[in-house]
Formats: C-alpha cells, sequence, structure tokens
C-alpha cells in the first residue's frame, strides 16, 4: 500500500506540537516556597534573662546567614545543611547589597556572608551558627528568615503548596513577606536584638505563568529583606550606642 507524501504530515505535526502546548500551560502548577525557620529555633535562650546584660562589642565584624525551615526549597535556592533548620545561599546580587548597606552602618568593621563551609552537616539550633562564626572569629551573627504566603481567597496556603497558574485570577490575591532577623552575640550566645519587616505584592496582574509569580515573590522577598535592614540598622545604632534594643 503506498504511504502519503511525506509533507501530508506536516498539518498533523503542527497541530500535535500545538496542542502539547496547549496541555502543558493548562497543567503549569506553581510550587511556593518552603517555610520559614521555626520559632523556637530563632528565639534562642538568653544569658541576659540570668542577669547578664548584652553588650556590643565594637568596631564589629559581623557576619550574616539566612536560614529556613527544614527541606526548605523555591524556584530559586535551596536548603543545605537541613536539620531542624536549613542554611539558604542568597544570590550574589542580594548579597552584595545586603553587605554593602550593612558595612555602612556604625562600628562595624567588617561584614561578611557566614561561609556555608563552616557549617555542620546539620541545624539544629542558632549555637552551631555560633560555632562557625567563632571559627572566623566573628563577634555579631545576624541570622534571619523569609516567611513567604501566597494569600488566595483570603486564606494563606501552606508552604510547597500547588498554585494552578491556568485558572482564572483571583482578585485579591497577594504575597505577604514577613523577614525576622535577630542579632546574636557570639561569645555568650546572648539575643542582643531583633528586627523584624513586611512586605506585600498584589498577584492580580501576576497570575498568567510561572514566571511572573516567581518574579512578584522575588519581588516582595527583596522588598521584605530591605525593610528588614532598614529597621536592623535602626536597632543596631541604638545597640552600639548603649541604648535599649526595644
Amino acid at each position: 500500500m503506498a504511504l502519503p507524501p511525506r509533507h501530508s504530515f506536516k498539518p498533523v505535526l503542527r497541530s500535535l506540537a500545538a496542542a502539547l502546548i496547549l496541555l502543558g500551560s493548562a497543567c503549569a502548577v506553581y510550587r511556593t516556597p518552603g517555610g520559614a525557620a521555626p520559632a523556637d529555633v530563632m528565639t534562642p535562650p538568653n544569658p541576659a534573662a540570668d542577669g547578664a546584660i548584652p553588650v556590643v562589642p565594637t568596631p564589629a565584624r559581623l557576619v550574616m546567614m539566612r536560614v529556613q525551615g527544614p527541606g526548605y526549597r523555591s524556584p530559586s535556592a535551596q536548603g543545605t545543611n537541613c536539620g531542624r533548620y536549613c542554611a539558604v545561599a542568597e544570590t550574589d546580587a542580594v548579597t552584595k547589597r545586603m553587605l554593602d548597606a550593612i558595612s555602612r552602618w556604625p562600628s562595624i568593621a567588617q561584614a561578611e556572608a557566614l561561609d556555608a563551609g563552616l557549617l555542620p552537616s546539620r541545624l539544629d539550633s542558632l549555637t552551631d551558627l555560633r560555632w562557625a562564626a567563632a571559627k572566623i572569629q566573628a563577634d555579631v551573627v545576624f541570622v534571619y528568615t523569609l516567611e513567604t504566603s501566597f494569600v488566595v481567597g483570603g486564606r494563606a496556603l501552606e508552604p510547597d503548596a500547588r498554585l494552578p497558574t491556568a485558572k482564572p485570577a483571583e482578585h485579591g490575591a497577594r504575597i505577604d513577606c514577613v523577614a525576622d532577623g535577630r542579632f546574636l552575640d557570639v561569645r555568650t550566645g546572648a539575643e542582643l536584638g531583633q528586627a523584624r519587616a513586611t512586605a506585600s505584592r498584589s498577584l492580580d496582574d501576576a497570575w498568567g505563568s510561572i514566571a511572573q509569580l516567581e518574579e512578584r515573590r522575588v519581588q516582595t522577598e527583596n522588598a521584605a529583606v530591605d525593610l528588614l535592614l532598614a529597621d536592623a540598622q535602626a536597632l543596631w545604632s541604638r545597640l552600639v550606642n548603649g541604648g535599649s534594643s526595644s
């Protein structure tokens, strides 16, 4: 039996390719990021409760580290050294922006990101960060975590939720990001102070694709980090001038 001419298959192949593209678009699902580091991890026992008064060593060598909940992952990052919490490496651009800002704070001798190579294989308490910082003779650790929530239909989705992008946009949907940062004295483990900031961005015009949702998440988290740094700078200035951390 004679086969049809080869060119007669081309319209069929084009239709099949278009159908597959439409099917892929209809099935596209955005995975929301993992959760923040647990609250009990971010609130270490404070020696000041036993009578000791935390004193900020100045000029200080400060190291910073972002931490998140166990098994953290997002479209652009994945947690490492996971135990009760994980270390997360920021992008080079975010790290540089943060360190440039911190290095201009008063009484900062040096600011750097804490090298993940100094960390134990499993992170269970903030003492693990202190021990790593002590290896390079740092004075203060600035540890922070981000709690990013996709709010749809008035309800915050759980971390690692699946968000179909093909469904109609939910009016009023938004991303909330709460940034929580703590200053820890490396020598004593005292919490010198807490900084906190919140940023929100609408999802009304970012529902069409995974790329748009991810871009809006990154924008929201960057805004929260910038606000956190502003609050942390004000707190640090009070600390080095002998004022209260509250």
